[in-house]
């Protein structure tokens, strides 16, 4: 399959780097948190927090995912 005279292979690489470039930039131009942890908060908390806030976000994209998966697939079936 071309697309608009290039290969797949081709447009997947250039995909890729663009991606990659892009992220860098953000990396680059956003500038650092300036909010710091403070001494006395045990490293233990810090963790948990952490490893809660992810746990939150695994649940939520995961809700979001099924949610828009089942939605598309019930339009695509009323559509047929």
């Amino acid at each position: 399959m071309e697309s608009r005279g290039a290969s797949t292979p081709a447009t997947a690489t250039a995909a890729v780097a663009l991606t990659a470039v892009l992220v860098a930039l953000i990396l680059v131009l956003v500038p650092d948190n300036p909010d710091t942890i403070a001494a006395d908060v045990p490293a233990d908390m810090v963790w948990d927090f952490r490893l809660t806030s992810l746990g939150q976000l695994l649940v939520l994209w995961t809700a979001l995912g099924l949610a828009a998966g089942w939605l598309l697939d019930r339009a695509v079936r009323t559509a047929a």
